[in-house]
């Protein structure tokens, strides 16, 4: 014994800076401690409480443990024989930790056992979380139950949830409440069976109102869920209970919302450890769940109803339904057809027009022979025309492409005063015939953004084309490019007709115009801010418009570096 002794005071050294705690217990039922090591204050105590003869090992074992700890020592009493225990111990301030012992039995010269040598290690994050996980899988069980309870009624739906609430918290009684379309109203809807067989009120209450209901009303009142858990401490929100009620010792209650709306009062009471976050989640979460299914349930039940009053009329319906199925078949037919033709004629036309474009630019370069003005004149008249068809049949292939997501978009670092430029030049010739001027206010040191350069160069070619279109003779179309929080902010700003109020919420929808008589003045297609919006978001940005009639248009692309 006195070796055993000297050995573990060796290791005490080791065991000082640990959370392992060692034990020299003698032999009998009350495990006399002969050492322990210092960092038994873990637990609040120190090694002279027990070397000193004031507690035995036996004092600190939970009384729900001891008993099991006493029969389990007792059938394995084997000299040389290690034991290994989980129980619970209270630690000096009274709560409750959760230890695994390891053992080791000895004895005397007589072969009689005398003493035990171990260790003992805190292990009641392990264990909570081990409880935790196993509420998490009883929950979910519940509400696997709960979304195959199909067919039932209502009271049968709110008793399964109720008593699964008592039972996930661990709690002694439940109940559950509804809550009216004002919150001020609450109606008792059911008590746990185990409330039920305590409570011995003669007449029960079942309709009460907020302004005068205790402490079980707070959960409406701040909106929250409420831990009370020593239900005896006074609290200016108590209003006491009748007699014959059953008592109280520990409460919590929790609301459940229906959006900002709360529909239901769910609440358990006399856990016989205190109420934590963890039970909040378990009880909420199983409410929401049977909120859902009432929910699914009324509306399954106002359809039943709503068909058998329909019922007269759903031939009539269902054959109206046929024909309008048919007639959608035909309209998504005539549409595929259309994008299709769009797609082929834009084909068509696209490689005979890229051929006049260029032989056209030959001829105005003189590159086969001498062109005289008036020759010059209709030279630009025909590669301004082309230049408009090529940009229109552009856009029809775009938007079919979009319509199937075909398009293809390659990224890379693109330089924002290069697409800018490139845009503007594209346009040049016709902002000059109709005698507007283009500025570009760009500094050169803008950072790089990531993008696809064909595609952000067509979507600023259609900003500037609408401003142009939109401008009178003399005005003035500015772009500009700046870095904002860690975006690239382009403005396309012109000095035109602006757009009215009432048209503004439309202008990005494919094929809008602002005047679609045969007879309008301006021209276009309506897609190019449609395909302008389709490409910035694409880059992940936003555009948007600011407008006002007679003074001018400012379209803005904000798009992340």
């Amino acid at each position: 014994m006195n070796d055993e002794l000297e050995s573990m005071k060796k290791l005490a050294k080791i065991y000082k800076n640990s959370s392992i705690v060692a034990f020299l217990w003698g032999g009998g039922d009350e495990w006399p401690v002969d050492f322990v090591t210092e960092n038994v204050i873990q637990f609040g105590y120190t090694p002279e409480d027990f070397t000193s003869g004031r507690l035995n090992y036996a004092d600190i074992v939970h009384p729900d443990d001891l008993d099991r700890l006493r029969s389990e020592v007792l059938e394995f009493t084997k000299v040389g024989t290690t034991l290994t225990h989980e129980y619970k111990i209270l630690t000096k301030s009274g709560e409750a930790r959760w230890v695994t012992e390891q053992s080791y039995i000895g004895c005397d010269e007589r072969g009689v056992t005398n003493y035990y040598q171990g260790i003992i290690i805190d292990i009641t994050d392990l264990k909570r979380s081990e409880e935790a996980l196993q509420l998490d899988e009883l929950r979910l069980e519940a509400l696997l139950k709960l979304n195959q309870m199909s067919g039932v009624s209502l009271q049968e739906i709110t008793n399964f949830v109720r008593e699964e609430a008592v039972r996930l918290t661990k709690s002694k009684i439940g109940y559950l409440a509804f809550v009216n379309e004002e919150e001020n109203i609450l109606t008792l809807h059911s008590w746990s069976k185990s409330a039920m067989k305590q409570c011995t009120i003669a007449k029960k209450p079942i309709v009460y109102h907020l302004e005068t209901t205790g402490l079980w009303g707070e959960a409406v009142r701040q909106r929250k869920p409420i831990i009370i858990n020593d239900y005896s401490t006074p609290s200016p929100f108590k209003k006491g209970y009748p007699k014959d009620h059953i008592k109280i010792k520990r409460h919590m209650n929790a609301p459940i919302f229906d959006g900002e709306k709360i529909v239901v009062v769910a609440g358990v009471g006399n856990k016989k450890d205190e109420y934590n976050e963890s039970d909040v989640r378990q009880l909420t979460l199983l409410m929401q769940g049977m909120w859902k299914l009432i929910q699914q349930k009324r509306t399954e039940d106002e359809v039943k109803n709503y068909a058998d009053e329909l019922s007269n009329a759903n031939k009539e319906l269902k054959q109206n339904s046929e024909k309008l199925s048919m007639a959608n078949e035909e309209l998504k037919s005539l549409d595929k057809m259309k994008n299709e033709f769009l797609s082929n004629i834009s084909h068509e036309l696209k490689t005979p027009l890229v051929s006049i474009i260029g032989y056209t630019k030959l001829i105005d370069g003189e590159s086969m022979g001498t062109v005289t003005d008036n020759q010059k004149k209709a030279l630009s008249t025909v590669i301004r025309n082309s230049e408009r068809l090529r940009h229109l049949i552009e856009s029809l292939l775009y938007m079919s492409k979009a319509q199937y997501g075909n398009v293809e978009y390659t990224f890379d670092l693109v330089n924002t005063s290069e697409i800018i430029g490139n845009a503007i030049v594209d346009l040049k010739l016709l902002a000059d015939n109709k005698g507007l001027t283009i500025e570009k206010q760009v500094p050169d040191d803008l950072p790089l953004i990531n993008g696809d350069k064909d595609k952000l160069t067509n979507m600023l070619t259609n900003l500037i084309d609408n401003a142009i279109k939109f401008t009178n003779s003399g005005g003035k179309i500015t772009l500009t490019a700046s870095e904002e929080d860690s975006n690239l902010h382009i403005t396309v700003n012109d000095t035109g007709i602006g757009i009215a109020k009432e048209f503004r919420p439309y202008m990005f929808k494919k094929f809008y115009q602002v005047d679609p008589s045969t007879t309008r003045r301006y021209g276009g297609t309506g897609l190019g801010l449609y395909i302008s919006k389709h490409i910035v978001e694409v880059h992940n940005g936003k555009i948007w418009i600011e407008s006002e009639e007679d003074v001018g248009t400012t379209v803005h692309v904000s798009i992340p570096i």
